[in-house]
């Protein structure tokens, strides 16, 4: 199911007078109402192995990224973290 940006907005935005308790937005939702970012887009992230250099007991030392081995891939969008995490709730 996917509504209109417009339906969206309609959507967190009724009033009481409407029918609808108002509840409080958390600072990504307020954003989103605002035009700064889009919850509905994919988040990007990177992924990549590492190396981690230990001495003879075991004890770390350091750790760096392998070369070449930096891939992309994407979190799902904010939206859909948030529906995941209800439906989680929910059960």
């Amino acid at each position: 199911m996917t509504t209109s940006k417009k339906e969206r907005n309609a959507i967190v935005t009724k009033t009481e007078s409407e029918g609808v308790k108002p509840r409080e937005l958390n600072k990504h939702q307020q954003d989103h109402i605002d035009g700064k970012i889009d919850v509905y887009k994919p988040i990007e992230a990177y992924v990549e192995e590492w190396v981690h250099v230990a001495d003879e007991e075991g004890n770390f030392i350091a750790a760096y990224p392998k070369e070449g081995t930096r891939k992309r891939q994407d979190l799902p969008s904010l939206a859909e973290q948030w529906r995941r995490s209800f439906a989680e709730r929910k059960r």
